[in-house]
């Protein structure tokens, strides 16, 4: 008696589908996998007429693009595609550049040192108005047009139309972001890299291929096929450009997911930092926008004055407990129906609270790109529900056979429900895919190959950070860029204060000032200073060194309010304007710094001063070497070979020679000040506010610490000095009808004074300067960039 034959199913087909032609690729067998139901089996005693399956290819390919189950991801990437093509476009015409550049002042001072080509070769310059003008014109609509194109998903009909119009918005982005320094944000950084992603993954597409292209026309000719012949070419070739449509689009929406990954994975580590956890960087934050009027009515100051500190450490808690949730759903979580549902549930609560209380500051592109992105969080291939029901029908079917078939001994195995290979995976199992390779991995060697290397770089490049700073970063943001820092740390080279004054009516007068503690002195020979008053007369004030360049934007500084918040943020970059500043006025007058007596010119020398501190706590800590000539680094740095280049860009350090950051050891005598302080304010009630100073000994031998107070009451308490160190207190009056111009010449003569440890020692000087000097002749201080720790601490009281 000869065994019925049963009709195979779905499951039977997909185990079989790698013994003919194409349907070795999976991807074929899912643009195949049209009906949702799974189709049960029919044997000699069922009666009932067979189910009826669909024989036209061009109505089946139809049907398998309108289902759930393959092209789900195909659709959900354009949609995606949209969403982030219309933000770059905004993006690029709201907050990016678009006027000529100045080429040889204060443009060319604010460029990354890899980039430079940009600015000096390839960008319109002020010194050719006419072209200049027009050129950016065009780029600026040019760039709107193509990504608004691109957006839509090409001109229709048009091959390639899509990846023509992207590519050349991306380049425009690029070129816009990577030109300025302080263009960049975290954000525009993560719109670059995602709509690269897009690109590569080809963008997605709302239809399906079209059935009739070009390319097949010239295919029609050059055959003598009969007509039948050609249209089953044809339906053959439309049913590959599904196909591969499918598989780049899954490969893409991994890539995409792996970018978010990093970013929600960096975002939430960088936040176990002590002044994360106790509140502190949120309560600078939030209170901010409130000083700038972008709070969105929310009083920061009245809650926190209300609610004391626990207020912004539940928020700094809640920032991280999302951050690390939106990292572990998108790297954990398979997805599924429900897993979706939870990550845009989480996606929604994070990033709407963003969209309340900081679009008024950051905008809301980067929350709708954040939630744009549960688009691409959606199950690849045909979701385990319709495969378990596929798995269940078959083996129902099969114990039907085998109680039909009971003496013809079928020998069929079931496939349990368990060992179903699923289609989707996390992102750990989908990584783990692309090292082993196989049909799991969905990719070809190349696509493989490139998200294994993307995934290395994108977690290599934030890693470098603590690496080669040996966690001195938060002082000097040496590598913080791309590293998704958010907002982390906040740095202010600034001692602001205000108060009121009582007159001799006995009627209190209001007043404030700014004393710059980013100070930088220009020189000729590195013997004579120039004074403010020669290069810059409106700069002159009260309370600024007329020895030095302004920074400060609000009296007339030589770099706006932007590109001042840059260099407070990374001090390296001060060097760049030093440098600048010099070379553009050798420029202007190179007569400047001549000798009188051998006719010899050369730049004028410039030598920075800076202290910062660290998130509005702690001290004021010293970061630059104050031997080091600024104006020759910057020489230095542009004559690096293209490999020191990169190297000094990878390690992010000065240029052989001329190191003036100091990298080891700021912030070393931070956990004392606490301490310190709550005794001077045990000790001093009158004191209406205390600031400390780190310092070195070694750096206060070379150039003293300066304030320029004009008459207001310091008081100044020595805490901590080495053992071998002597520290001075000097102090300089001018005469009250001394013009703004002759600050400096009509100095009295210094009135010097030994500090003695905690001793309060009260200035009202126009200005003092505080040095160290060895106490024994056979003592000598190292270099200043050769110290690894702070060893002088200062107190400056605050007496009105």
């Amino acid at each position: 008696m000869s065994p019925r034959k049963r009709k195979p199913n779905n499951l039977e087909t997909e185990k079989n589908n790698g013994k003919n032609g194409d349907q070795n690729d999976p991807a074929v067998v899912r643009a195949q996998a049209v009906p949702k139901k799974p189709m049960t089996s029919t044997t000699t005693s069922d009666k009932s007429k067979p189910v009826e399956e669909e024989t036209d290819p061009q109505k089946r390919l139809m049907a398998a693009w309108s289902a759930e189950g393959p092209t789900r991801i195909v659709q959900c990437l354009a949609m995606y595609r949209f969403i982030l093509f219309m933000i770059l476009v905004y993006d690029y015409a709201t907050y990016l550049p678009h006027q000529p550049w100045n080429d040889p002042y204060h443009d060319t001072w604010f460029t990354y040192d890899q980039f430079e080509f940009l600015t000096y070769q390839l960008a319109p310059k002020f010194s050719n108005p006419v072209w200049g003008n027009e050129a950016s014109r065009l780029l600026y609509y040019g760039g709107c047009a193509l990504g608004i194109t691109a957006a839509l998903g090409g001109i229709p009909g048009t091959p390639y139309s899509f990846e023509f119009c992207a590519t050349a918005l991306w380049l425009l982005y690029a070129f816009r972001f990577f030109a300025f320094v302080h263009i960049f944000t975290n954000h525009h950084y993560l719109f670059l890299l995602l709509a690269f992603l897009v690109i590569v993954a080809g963008g997605g597409s709302y239809f399906p291929p079209p059935g009739f292209t070009t390319s097949d026309v010239k295919d029609d000719k050059n055959t003598n096929d009969n007509p039948s012949t050609v249209q089953q070419k044809r339906q053959q070739r439309q049913k590959q450009r599904l196909t591969k449509r499918i598989q780049k689009s899954e490969w893409g929406a991994i890539m995409l997911r792996t970018t978010y990954a990093v970013v929600y994975f960096f975002a939430s580590l960088w936040k176990f930092t002590p002044d994360w956890l106790d509140g502190t960087i949120c309560k600078n934050i939030f209170t901010s926008f409130e000083d700038q009027n972008v709070n969105r009515g929310v009083a920061w100051k009245q809650l926190y004055a209300q609610h004391g500190p626990m207020l912004f450490r539940i928020v700094a808690l809640g920032g991280i407990i999302l951050d690390s949730s939106m990292f572990l759903a998108l790297t954990m979580r398979r997805p599924t129906q429900k897993s979706t549902r939870l990550f845009t549930i989480l996606s929604m609560m994070f990033h709407g609270f963003v969209c309340f209380t900081m679009s008024q500051r950051i905008g809301y592109t980067f929350p709708c790109c954040c939630l744009a992105g549960s688009l691409i969080f959606q199950p690849i291939g045909r979701n385990d529900q319709e495969r378990e029901q596929e798995a269940r029908a078959y083996a129902a079917s099969k114990k039907t056979d085998d109680n039909n078939d009971n003496n013809d001994k079928a020998v069929v195995v079931a496939v349990p429900v368990q060992a179903l290979v699923r289609d989707e995976g996390n992102l750990l199992e989908w990584i783990y895919r692309y090292i082993v390779g196989g049909k799991q991995a969905r990719a070809s060697p190349r696509q493989r190959c490139f998200a294994l290397v993307w995934a290395f770089l994108q977690l290599a490049i934030p890693f470098r950070m603590p690496i080669i700073t040996g966690g001195s970063f938060p002082y000097t943001s040496r590598a913080y860029r791309f590293s998704w820092t958010m907002m982390l740390h906040g740095r202010n080279a600034m001692l602001m204060h205000h108060g009121n004054h009582t007159l001799p009516n006995g009627k209190e007068q209001p007043f404030g000032f700014a004393l710059d503690l980013m100070q930088l002195y220009p020189e000729c020979a590195d013997l004579v200073p120039i004074m403010r008053a020669n290069h810059s007369p409106k700069s002159v004030y009260a309370y600024g060194d007329p020895r030095s360049i302004s920074m400060i934007p609000d009296h007339h500084g030589v770099v706006q309010v932007r590109q001042r918040a840059v260099v407070d943020q990374f001090p390296r970059h001060v060097a760049r304007v030093a440098g600048g500043w010099s070379n553009a006025l050798w420029q202007f007058n190179p007569e400047a710094c001549r000798n009188p007596q051998t006719g010899e010119k050369r730049p004028m020398s410039v030598y920075g001063v800076l202290y910062t501190q660290l998130n509005g706590k702690g001290p004021y800590c010293r970061a630059f070497d104050p031997t080091v000539n600024l104006a020759k680094a910057e020489v230095a740095r542009r004559q690096r070979s293209v490999w020191e280049t990169i190297v000094g860009v990878v390690l992010d350090i000065g240029p052989p020679g001329y190191e003036y950051l100091l990298t080891k050891g700021m912030g070393s005598l931070s956990h004392k000040v606490p301490a310190y302080q709550q005794m001077l304010e045990t000790q001093y009630p009158e004191a209406t506010k205390i600031t400390f100073i780190a310092d070195r000994a070694a750096c206060l031998t070379d150039r003293p610490f300066t304030l320029w107070p004009s008459g207001f009451p310091f008081g100044v308490i020595l805490l901590e000095k080495p053992d071998m160190a002597a520290v001075r207190l000097s102090r300089r009056d001018i005469p009250s009808d001394t013009p703004p111009e002759k600050q400096f010449e009509n100095l009295e003569a210094p009135k010097f004074l030994d500090l003695r440890l905690n001793k309060l020692e009260v200035t009202t000087a126009s200005m003092f300067e505080i040095s160290t000097r060895s106490t024994k002749f056979t003592h000598s201080f190292p270099k200043c960039i050769e110290t690894t720790q702070e060893d002088i601490l200062i107190a400056l009281v605050y007496m009105a």
